[in-house]
């Protein structure tokens, strides 16, 4: 590479090659087409489980989530939860970081795992968890541009008091297209991270509805389309990466992992208030924190939102209802925590019974059956997942792996006497595999290898010929 390149990544939330292939083979698709016949593409790994947050964070930031601190939305800390960036307070640089130090002009909008805007070499749009409007944006003013070109930052803002349709999510990613066009336009950059997140909406809702899912992918392949032929217009020597945070696919099956535990005797309930409580639900309504999978009510969702108050406690699951004397482990949804002495406050297992019981756990869940029949349950030791678990205490002890023939879903319901239950809507859930594609100056057509998602920030890096500083990520070779 004679010159230093521009370089734009595009990234798709949940974005699959299990979309993506058939739509190209029936010649829906043109622009993916090209950028796969004539790039280098592979499978990009996301992080386990297979979460928004740290997901983003992990790609951006070339560490994995043992080195963040955090598995997902919500961490422990005690027998409460409160947001990841409450917890853990070490703030790691991110891709945009290292450039914009050696003075690259940037622009960075929509990125989900920004969770407030901040000062850089150019352009900043944090994501759908910013709490305040004053730090949506960087500098400030760039907010009164986009309410201007109609902005709004994901499907909750357009829909009200309704269940959002198809042609709601085909408006949030027309509105989030114009916005990118413009920002690229209009603004001498040097590296651009744009997110379209639409995707991951509509599929959470209509997975199993593929001409609808199918459709949105064509709009986004146009949309990308054009943004590739207004950028490459202007900076012949552009570079484009394609990625997304994580897979899809269908939700069929949900393990309730408390009701899991509780009826095995890992999780006992105070008997005086469970029969007050024969069905807790711990389901989200509230759209814009769904992921979390912790029930709390859309007020309090709001008031946290608005005076940012840093703490969110399970009280109706984890202080009023459980028998922390008699509870040997507990669950937030995918992720399983043994009440280990020594470490929790109320714990009742000790160091010596901790393999033993999560070995029990773990057979359990390989045996558990629906329908008469033995699921394929995937499940991790934390160890195994987490090479540097020592460093976080609060991570999970076991975790549960979405696959396609075992479990999609997981949720702490407890009350609706199975363990296991099986979805009647044709709804979408994350997947481990998500997609990576390169395209530009001075990159071979080529069918890479399985790829992990703390890869694509040492490959930005290396683009730009910056020393690579100590990350779990190495430049893919393309």
């Amino acid at each position: 590479m004679k010159e230093k390149p521009k370089v734009l990544v595009i990234g798709i939330d949940g974005a699959t090659y299990n979309i993506i292939f058939p739509a190209i083979k029936k010649k829906k698709l043109p622009t993916f087409k090209t950028l796969l016949e004539r790039g280098a593409w592979g499978i990009l790994n996301s992080t386990v489980p297979p979460i928004t947050v740290p997901a983003w964070d992990s790609m951006v930031t070339g560490m994995s989530p043992d080195k963040l601190g955090y598995s997902n939305f919500m961490v422990r800390d005690g027998y409460k939860l409160i947001p990841y960036f409450m917890k853990v307070k070490k703030n790691h640089k991110k891709v945009w970081d290292y450039l914009s130090y050696e003075r690259y002009r940037i622009i960075v909008a929509n990125v989900p795992s920004i969770y407030k805007a901040y000062p850089i070499n150019g352009l900043m749009i944090s994501g759908f968890l910013c709490p305040d409007p004053k730090k949506f944006t960087y500098p400030q003013n760039l907010n009164n541009t986009l309410q201007n070109l109609g902005f709004k930052m994901d499907i909750f803002d357009i829909v009200k008091n309704r269940s959002p349709t198809p042609q709601d999510y085909h408006k949030l990613l027309a509105i989030h297209a114009k916005t990118f066009k413009f920002l690229l336009s209009f603004h001498e950059w040097d590296f651009a991270f744009i997110v379209f997140t639409s995707t991951d909406r509509i599929q959470h809702e209509y997975w199993g509805a593929t001409k609808i899912i199918v459709e949105h992918y064509q709009k986004l392949d146009n949309y990308i389309g054009e943004i590739i032929k207004l950028v490459k217009e202007k900076y012949p020597n552009l570079i484009v990466l394609i990625v997304s945070d994580h897979g899809f696919g269908f939700e069929k099956l949900s393990l309730c992992t408390n009701e899991f535990l509780m009826k095995r005797g890992y999780l006992k309930l105070k008997k005086e208030i469970y029969k007050k409580n024969t069905l807790i639900r711990l389901a989200i309504k509230n759209k814009v924190i769904r992921e979390i999978g912790i029930k709390l009510l859309p007020s309090k969702i709001k008031k946290w939102l608005k005076k940012k108050s840093g703490i969110i406690e399970l009280t109706p699951l984890l202080k009023d209802l459980i028998d922390w004397s008699s509870t040997k482990a507990f669950s937030t949804g995918f992720e399983i925590y043994i009440n280990l002495q020594e470490r929790d406050p109320l714990g009742t297992v000790s160091p010596k019974e901790y393999d033993k019981l999560r070995n029990k756990i773990i057979n359990d869940l390989k045996t558990l059956k629906f329908q008469g029949k033995t699921i394929e349950v995937e499940i991790l030791k934390r160890e195994d997942i987490f090479k540097n678990s020592d460093l976080f205490s609060h991570l999970p002890d076991l975790v549960i792996v979405p696959t396609d023939k075992g479990i999609q879903a997981a949720s702490p319901n407890i009350g609706f006497g199975s363990d296991i239950i099986e979805s009647h809507r044709k709804k979408g859930n994350h997947r481990l595999k998500g997609i990576f594609i390169a395209w530009g100056e001075n990159i071979s057509p080529q069918r890479l290898g399985n790829l992990a998602i703390w890869d694509v920030t040492p490959t930005i890096l290396d683009f730009f010929r910056i020393k690579i500083p100590n990350m779990d990520g190495r430049p893919i070779k393309i």
